[in-house]
């Protein structure tokens, strides 16, 4: 078995110990790197498309494809879900389909496909100014959790306990999503979106939304953060 493994934007040697679980378990792995390093996988099994949109990911993808067919195309980084979708399809191979990809990408849009599927949901406003995300938090109460819902990795997540929390969080938030790599991930567009979230909330969506009280989540604080990529966290 043939696989291609996408990462639109290599993120260092992140996702190589689990390529090669891919290959102890009998496949033949391809990596394709939107952008990447030299030699990061072994020639020829190894290509990069000198772009990280999806487009010219997608073409590289299907001029490799014609010369040495694949089985299945997978990506072990969340940043890379919606360009490994848009290649599976292109290539008529299995995948969740792009709408699929995008909506479990941007937090606002999966909230709204478990609204619309009965889904258990917290409660959460898409916030695109500050002016709203206190509006909102003034009506959920405090504490609440503000992300970018296009981030990844559980970057810029911050609790805020009070409305002077909520300003430094939110603009925290904002410019750490504004200079993060995924943010260019979806289609052509770089718009940051932004929604908050109550902390009370089912505790199964813990794990990747927010964290209920008395929880073990982890969340940054924006004072941590200016003028340091460090990723020194507050205990909840």
């Amino acid at each position: 078995m043939r696989l291609l493994a996408v990462e639109a934007s290599q993120n260092g040697g992140h996702c190589r110990s689990r390529y090669q679980q891919v290959i102890e378990l009998g496949a033949e792995l391809c990596v394709l790197n939107g952008l990447g390093e030299a030699g990061f996988w072994p020639d020829p099994r190894y290509r990069m498309a000198g772009s990280k949109k999806i487009g010219d990911i997608v073409d590289a993808a299907r001029r490799w494809h014609q010369a040495v067919p694949f089985d299945g195309v997978l990506t072990f980084a969340e940043s890379a879900i919606i360009a490994t979708a848009a290649v599976a399809e292109a290539l008529g191979l299995p995948g969740i389909g792009v709408p699929a990809a995008r909506a479990s990408r941007n937090k606002v849009l999966m909230h709204r496909a478990h609204q619309r599927a009965g889904a258990p949901v917290a409660r959460f406003r898409y916030t695109p100014r500050l002016a709203d995300a206190l509006s909102a938090a003034a009506g959920f109460g405090y504490p609440v959790v503000v992300k970018p819902a296009l981030g990844a990795a559980s970057n810029f997540v911050f609790r805020a306990d009070s409305a002077a929390d909520l300003r430094r969080c939110y603009a925290a938030a904002a410019a750490g999503a504004r200079l993060a790599d995924w943010t260019g991930f979806s289609w052509s567009t770089r718009r940051v979106w932004r929604r908050i979230c109550s902390a009370e909330m089912p505790s199964f969506l813990s794990t990747s939304m927010a964290t209920p009280l008395g929880g073990s989540r982890s969340h940054h604080r924006p004072e941590l953060l200016a003028g340091s990529n460090r990723r020194q966290v507050d205990r909840i």
